[in-house]
């Protein structure tokens, strides 16, 4: 127990006996991860690009496939939110535009793995490479 201010009354510490901090991913950089991966898996044929829009106390992230050489673009999802981050809404655009709330980081991660590996998602991925051409 601390003194405040040389008072003889004590008082308490009310923190948990386990303060840790836990190691948190932004997820600005997890879908920065996840486009650069997307020309190495595509084999450079796509690229991934990621555009944050910021107003006020929100945010939302575009995450977009282009084509290497045409201006061919997959809209894959968009993330909305704010500066706590969770709960956050997820937008898969494949998916008729469907939105989920996410409320913590591992459940971002199985959802962002699911749009992902989308058979749907990498059909239109195959359409627009396949519109690439060749380099200029």
């Amino acid at each position: 127990m601390a003194e405040s201010n040389g008072d003889p009354r004590t008082v308490p510490d009310l923190w948990p006996d386990d303060c840790t901090l836990v190691e948190v991913v932004s997820v600005e950089e997890l879908l920065r991860v996840q486009a650069a991966l997307l020309e190495e898996k595509t084999g450079g044929a796509l690229e991934g690009h990621v555009e944050l829009r910021s107003q006020g106390g929100s945010s939302t992230l575009e995450f977009i496939a282009v084509s290497r050489h045409a201006d061919h673009r997959v809209h894959v999802l968009t993330l909305n939110y704010t500066l706590l981050t969770y709960p956050l809404e997820l937008t898969d655009h494949l998916a008729g535009e469907a939105t989920r709330t996410i409320e913590e980081q591992d459940a971002l991660f199985v959802a962002l793995r699911q749009v992902l590996a989308s058979p749907r998602l990498w059909w239109a991925f195959s359409v627009v490479a396949s519109q690439g051409g060749s380099p200029s």
